[in-house]
C-alpha cells in the first residue's frame, strides 16, 4: 500500500483530539490525550480494505474500563445469540465506556490517510519513564513508606519521573518546564486561605527567575472562570503574583511554547 506521507504518531494523536473536540466528544477527547499513541503495522490485504493496527498506551484505569467493556460487548452479543428469551441488562459503565472506543476509532480513521478503510486498536498500560532510582522509589511505594497528595482525586493518572499528572497534555507541560531546568511542583495540594482554611491544587506551581508563578492548563471540564477567579485571588494574598491559564489544546500542541511565554511573564513580574 502507498502511503503520499505517514503522519507522525504525535500529529495523528493530536489531530485525532482536535476532531473529537470539534465535534464536542469531549470524554473521548479527553481519554485519548491521557494516552500516548502509535501505529503499528498497515496490513494491505484485509477483509474491508487496508487496516492500521494501532498501539494506544495509557493509565491502567482506561485499560481496565476499556478491556472490561470489550468483555462485556462479547458477553452481551453471546447471549443476544444464545440466551433465553429475556432482556438483556445493560450495564451504563460500560456502555458508556464502548461508546467511548467508537469514537475513538471512528475519529482515528477519519485521520489516517485515505487509504485506509479499517483500524484495529489495542489499549495498553503506558510505559513509565525511568530515572536512576526507579526501583527505590516502587519499594517505598509498595511498603507504604512513600504518600503523596499530588492529583489527588484524579480519575486518570499518568506518572512521568515519579510525579503524577491528569493528562499527557500535563506530561508535556512538565517535560517543557523541565527542559527550560525550572523549579517546579506538579500538582501538589496547597493549604491556604485567611478567615477559611481550604486545600487546592494548583497544575504547576514554578519559581524562576527569583519569582513565584502558577501555570494553569484549562482543560475542556476545569472550572468556571468565577471559580478560577476566586482561587486565584487566594493564591495571590499568600504572594503568587503570576497566575496564568493556558488552554489544554495550546499545551499539548505546543508546550514549549506556552512555558517559554510564561517563564517570560514570570521574569517580568
Amino acid at each position: 500500500m502507498v502511503l503520499d506521507r505517514l503522519p507522525t504518531n504525535d500529529e495523528i494523536l493530536a489531530s485525532t483530539s482536535q476532531y473529537l473536540l470539534d465535534g464536542s466528544q469531549f470524554d473521548a477527547a479527553t481519554v485519548l490525550l491521557s494516552c500516548t499513541l502509535s501505529v503499528d503495522e498497515f496490513k494491505p490485504n484485509t477483509a474491508g480494505g487496508p487496516t492500521a493496527l494501532v498501539s494506544v498506551r495509557g493509565p491502567r484505569t482506561v485499560y481496565d474500563a476499556f478491556t472490561s467493556a470489550v468483555s462485556y460487548d462479547q458477553s452481551r452479543e453471546e447471549f443476544l445469540q444464545f440466551g433465553p428469551n429475556e432482556p438483556w441488562e445493560r450495564d451504563e459503565k460500560h456502555e458508556h465506556s464502548l461508546q467511548l472506543i467508537s469514537e475513538i476509532e471512528s475519529a482515528l480513521l477519519a485521520i489516517l490517510p485515505a487509504p485506509i478503510k479499517r483500524v484495529d486498536v489495542e489499549y495498553r498500560v503506558q510505559l513509565l519513564e525511568l530515572d536512576e532510582e526507579w526501583r527505590e522509589q516502587l519499594l517505598e511505594i509498595a511498603r507504604g513508606q512513600s504518600i503523596h497528595n499530588q492529583a489527588v482525586g484524579a480519575d486518570r493518572v499518568v506518572t512521568w519521573m515519579n510525579h503524577r499528572f491528569r493528562s499527557q497534555t500535563e506530561v508535556r507541560v512538565a517535560k517543557a518546564l523541565d527542559d527550560a531546568k525550572a523549579l517546579f511542583f506538579p500538582n501538589c495540594k496547597a493549604r491556604l486561605g485567611v478567615s477559611e482554611r481550604i486545600n487546592k491544587e494548583p497544575d504547576f506551581l514554578v519559581f524562576h527567575s527569583g519569582n513565584w508563578g502558577i501555570l494553569e492548563v484549562d482543560g475542556p471540564h476545569h472550572t468556571s472562570a468565577a471559580v478560577d477567579h476566586e482561587r486565584d485571588r487566594l493564591f495571590k494574598h499568600h504572594g503568587i503574583q503570576l497566575i496564568e491559564h493556558f488552554d489544554a489544546a495550546e499545551c499539548f500542541e505546543n508546550a514549549q511554547g506556552v512555558v517559554k511565554k510564561f517563564l517570560y511573564l514570570l521574569a517580568r513580574s
